[in-house]
């Protein structure tokens, strides 16, 4: 049966005091972390969280901020290092999973068979620690660099775990069910979120132009074991999250 987690990303804008009293005020033990080592104040801020309160079951998303698939050949073995220490990050607390993006920006023409060698690398990396990643379809309109089909065929080629973020897929115009359906052997994780049809705003699965109703029955018929997870942004109202929380259980 899906486990439903929160994002640490509604959270970004919070102390550490804040955070923790949200977290024990209203018993969230399922919780996914970002993780960005080239940013102090937060990476302090998450080990104090990931030492201090007591979580049953948690997923780590990968740096994405200053960590690019896509960077040139000479910043590349930084930039694997900079991935490396989530990895280790997830290993220490034993996450399920850890998220990896395709890509972010892209500024120039990117060469795949590049993007997907330093994929393999990473997931090689991450399987010598006994850790799992997820790889997520990212990108929106001309910075999406793998449309529905590549990025099918890219998780099916490689044999690469998914993680499908709903929000960016349907931005994007995908099938969703098309899409679930292909991959439902292969797929790990969701992100949940919606948003106005035009901005990635990571808005409640309620507030917007998708009605996600449907496709949550379809994730829960589909892939009962994946993980769901509410990554909403830091301007979404926490009230609101904990509604949601609420509404999507009853739609196993």
């Amino acid at each position: 049966m899906n486990r439903i987690y929160i994002s640490d990303l509604i959270c970004a804008s919070d102390s550490y005091e804040e955070t923790i009293n949200f977290l024990e005020e209203n018993k969230i033990k399922n919780i996914e972390f970002f993780i960005e080592p080239y940013d102090e104040k937060h990476s302090k801020k998450l080990n104090k969280v990931l030492e201090n309160y007591s979580i049953e079951n948690l997923s780590f998303h990968g740096p994405y901020r200053y960590f690019k698939l896509t960077v040139p050949e000479e910043k590349w073995k930084e930039a694997l290092e900079d991935f490396e220490k989530a990895i280790d990050i997830t290993r220490k607390y034993r996450g399920e999973f850890l998220v990896l993006h395709t890509n972010e920006v892209l500024e120039e023409k990117v060469d795949k068979n590049i993007i997907e060698r330093r994929i393999e690398e990473i997931v090689k990396k991450a399987e010598e620690k006994s850790v799992k990643i997820a790889v997520e379809n990212v990108g929106i309109s001309k910075n999406m660099l793998y449309n529905q089909e590549e990025y099918i065929e890219l998780i099916k080629k490689y044999k690469f775990y998914s993680l499908i973020d709903i929000g960016h897929a349907l931005l994007n115009n995908w099938n969703v069910e098309n899409l679930i359906g292909a991959l439902k052997d292969e797929i790990i994780g969701y992100h949940l979120h919606n948003n106005d049809g035009e901005r990635d705003m990571h808005q409640s699965v309620f507030n917007g132009k998708f009605d996600l109703k449907k496709i949550l029955k379809y994730v829960h018929e589909k892939t009962p074991d994946a993980n769901l997870v509410l990554e909403y942004s830091a301007v979404t109202s926490k009230n609101e999250l904990l509604e949601d929380l609420k509404l999507i259980n009853n739609f196993k």
